[in-house]
Parts: structure tokens; C-alpha cells; sequence
């Protein structure tokens, strides 16, 4: 009787289970058979008609009751179905994203899932705003080790254009396509405002580089190859030369946007500048201008000076002038310069040699309505000039390193700086001055900064209260 009880419970638990297997099978026929009524999906659903076949379990002949046997399912939900096919066919239809239709959530999984080495026409258009950083912070970490977006405005996007830019145009030579260039340019456009490049290898014409990108406000261009070796070649490594000097010319008057030009190291000459020269006269734009290691001499300066004192007016803030061939006699037409000029506020005429004609420059400077910085150091400036610049009221930064003064200038140098109330920032390395005369000019310049940070809270509290 007892064998004949297990008999039957096992032939029970048997046609139980194979009634449910039937059951199942047949929920997943008719789930199959509405799918199939969708003809947008149709290929989303041969691929779930596979995966929603049920698998059955192996039958036991050792059955015991305790045992729990379910059936096994592996399935895809249709919103993942859908999301693989868009993304693998994201490049023939990109516009998905721009349909009102699709939630905002779904389409941060699309971008998620996009590969990095879509082509930029497909990418710079068609993924903006803030939900495709991901996108564009997973193509700068896949390409770079070091990903700083401090410099590029807080914006994966676009330190990824700027650099990828910068690469592409440093790699460029004369005898590739201009058109490809002028065409990723173009791509591009709305999404670069910086450019550093260190070393253009090709007399690419800035008209191109400024034309093609309107929204560029700062550009540092150096023109030649670096660490040639014995690859060296004069038409790369000369610097500008006179065609790119006419097209810069041409670019800086043009421009709308350009607001801050650094030409280091590019070799040039008096009779270069003069071109160039032509450019800044009737430009509005440009405030910070960096001439820095460079050849120029007093006609250069001279060639300057016409754009200080332009009727047309001077809009020049930073003027950087460092390691040029600057001699004693353009002190006075600096000076002559810096008096009727309204605008500028920095002058670095760091590395030249001013000696005796620094003299006719701080009587310009120490009249000038607007300049607070001033580099004067490496220039072999005398005792007694140096003297009457530190006590200058309109200056706030000096730097007077390298001007090897002696101990003799210690004393009227710390008389100087103790009168001076507006003076918050000296730079005195390798002046050859005493430690007596070191420390009281420390302690003079704290008490101007501890001034100056307390007329800066009552301003401020004023303002607040104004309000």
C-alpha cells in the first residue's frame, strides 16, 4: 500500500508539472503572437521569440517531494530591445534624440551607450547640453590620461574640440587638403573660444584659423617645429614670414571676438610688425597682447606707439613686451605714450635693455592715468631711477628683479617704499640688497596690503547696504 501511495503522489506531481510546462508554453505563444502585430518592431521581436522559448527542467526518476522544480526564463524587456537598436543605428538616424517624444531619462541611457568613435559631424551636432557630458567626458578620458577642463570653461565638450583642434591644426602641412581642414573647422565653430598652439608646422593663414571660427576669443599661435633634430628645416622653423604676417593683419582687423593674442617666439622683425602693425591700429577687440621673445627694436616700439595713442581710441589692457631688443632710446616714446594712453594697466618690458632711457619711461609712467603693473626686471636700471619709480602712487605691482642695485640703495630704497601707500606687490630677487633694507621694505608692503584689504571690506559693506 505504501509503494502503491508513492506510485500515484509521483505520477501526480508529474501531471501537475507537465500541465504548468503547457500552460507556460502557451502564455509565451500568445505573448509572441501580439508582438507580432507591431510592424515597427519586427526585428526586435525575432530576436525575442528566441529568448522567450521555455526551458523545461530535467525530469528526476528520483523524485522526492521536498524537491522544487520552476521553469527558467531569459528575456529582454522591450525598452532594452529598442535602446540596442537605436544606439547600433544611432549614426543613420542621430535626429532621435531631438524628438519631444522620447523621455528625457531614455535618452540619457542612448548617450550612455554610444560608442566613442562616432564620426564629429554626428556628434558635435547632435550631442549638446548637459546630459551628453557623460559622452564627451568618456571620449576625453579614452584619449587622454590627464583631463583638466578648468581652462576650457568647466566643459568636457569643449576640451575635447579645443585640443582635438589644436592637434589637427599642429599636424598640418602645407600639402594636405585645405578644404578637409576648413571643413572640421567649420564643424567645430561653435564650440572652441580657446587655442594654444605651440607649433604650427605649416604657413597655414590665420584668415582661416579666425575666419572659420567666430566665437574664438583667445589665441596663442607660435609658428615653426620644435626639437627638429636633423630634420630641421629653415621654411618651418624661420618663424612668420611677410604673407603671414599680411594675413594676420587682415584676421586681427576683421575680427569680432579675439580678445587676447599671443605671438611668442614667432622671429619677429621691425619690418614684420610694421604689417601687423596695420591690423591693430583698427582693431576694437584685442586687450591683451603678448609680443614676448620676439626681435623687436625702438622702431618696433615706435610702430606701438601708434597704436597706444590711436584716435581712433585704444582698447589695450596687458602689453607684454618680454625679451625683445628693446634699447634705452624707447623709453621716452613709451613714456610719451603711457601718458596720453587710457586704457592700459600691465607693461612687462622684462629682458631688454632700458639702462639710462628707463629714466624718460617712469616719468611716463609715474603720469600715466591707468597703469597699476609694471616688469622692469633683468634691464639695468640705475639707483636713481629705480628710487623714483617706487614712489609711484598709481602703481600697485612692480617688479624690479634682477637689477643688481648694491647695498648703497637699501636705505633709499626702504625710505621710498615706506612712503608709498599704494604699493602691494615688489618683487626684489637678486638686487644685492641688504637684510636690514629687505625687511623694512616687508613690513612697508604688508602694511599697504592689510590697508588695502580693509578699505576693501568697508567698500564692500557700503555696497551691501547701498543695496
Amino acid at each position: 500500500a505504501k509503494r502503491h501511495d508513492a506510485r500515484v503522489h509521483r505520477f501526480a506531481r508529474r501531471h501537475a508539472y507537465q500541465k504548468y510546462a503547457r500552460t507556460r508554453e502557451q502564455q509565451s505563444t500568445n505573448i509572441l503572437c501580439q508582438i507580432n502585430n507591431i510592424e515597427a518592431t519586427n526585428h526586435a521581436i525575432s530576436h525575442a521569440r528566441a529568448s522567450m522559448s521555455v526551458v523545461p527542467p530535467s525530469i528526476s526518476t528520483s523524485f522526492r517531494p521536498d524537491e522544487v522544480t520552476t521553469p527558467r526564463f531569459s528575456t529582454e524587456t522591450l525598452t532594452e530591445l529598442c535602446l540596442t537598436e537605436i544606439v547600433q543605428n544611432f549614426q543613420q538616424h542621430p535626429h532621435i534624440l531631438n524628438n519631444p517624444k522620447v523621455p528625457y531619462q531614455l535618452k540619457e541611457k542612448i548617450i550612455s551607450l554610444l560608442n566613442v568613435t562616432l564620426p564629429p559631424e554626428i556628434t558635435v551636432v547632435h550631442l549638446s547640453g548637459p546630459e551628453s557630458e557623460f559622452f564627451w567626458k568618456k571620449c576625453c578620458k579614452a584619449r587622454w590620461r590627464n583631463v583638466d577642463v578648468e581652462q576650457h570653461g568647466t566643459n568636457y565638450k569643449r576640451f575635447f574640440l579645443e585640443i582635438t583642434v589644436q592637434e589637427k591644426l599642429e599636424q598640418y602641412r602645407d600639402d594636405m587638403p585645405l578644404e578637409e581642414m576648413k571643413q572640421y573647422l567649420h564643424i567645430c565653430r561653435d564650440n572652441v573660444y580657446s587655442l594654444e598652439i605651440k607649433e604650427l608646422l605649416s604657413h597655414l593663414a590665420p584668415t582661416i584659423i579666425i575666419g572659420e571660427l567666430p566665437y574664438l576669443v583667445n589665441l596663442n599661435l607660435t609658428y615653426g617645429a620644435k626639437r627638429s633634430g636633423i630634420n630641421f628645416d629653415w621654411n618651418v622653423a624661420v618663424g612668420m614670414k611677410e604673407a603671414d604676417c599680411v594675413s594676420m593683419a587682415t584676421a586681427i582687423r576683421t575680427t569680432r571676438s579675439l580678445t587676447t593674442l599671443a605671438l611668442k617666439n614667432n622671429g619677429i622683425t621691425d619690418d614684420l610688425f610694421r604689417i601687423i602693425n596695420r591690423g591693430l591700429l583698427f582693431n576694437q577687440t584685442i586687450t591683451d597682447l603678448d609680443l614676448s621673445h620676439n626681435k623687436l627694436t625702438a622702431r618696433g616700439v615706435r610702430y606701438l606707439c601708434k597704436v597706444l595713442i590711436a584716435k581712433s581710441g585704444c582698447v589695450l589692457q596687458k602689453l607684454n613686451l618680454a625679451h625683445n631688443r628693446i634699447p634705452a632710446e624707447a623709453g621716452a616714446l613709451l613714456g610719451q605714450a603711457l601718458v596720453q594712453n587710457k586704457s592700459l594697466k600691465s607693461l612687462n618690458l622684462r629682458l631688454n635693455n632700458m639702462s639710462t632711457g628707463a629714466g624718460d619711461l617712469v616719468k611716463g609712467v609715474l603720469q600715466s592715468p591707468t597703469l597699476t603693473w609694471l616688469n622692469l626686471s633683468c634691464n639695468e636700471i640705475p639707483i636713481a631711477t629705480t628710487v623714483e619709480l617706487l614712489g609711484a602712487k598709481n602703481l600697485t605691482h612692480v617688479d624690479l628683479s634682477g637689477n643688481v642695485q648694491g647695498e648703497s640703495a637699501g636705505q633709499a630704497w626702504s625710505d621710498a617704499v615706506g612712503r608709498n601707500r599704494t604699493l602691494a606687490v615688489l618683487d626684489l630677487r637678486e638686487c644685492g640688497l641688504p637684510e636690514t633694507a629687505l625687511q623694512a621694505v616687508a613690513k612697508a608692503i604688508w602694511r599697504n596690503r592689510h590697508n588695502r584689504e580693509e578699505l576693501q571690506e568697508k567698500e564692500e559693506a557700503a555696497g551691501v547696504r547701498h543695496i
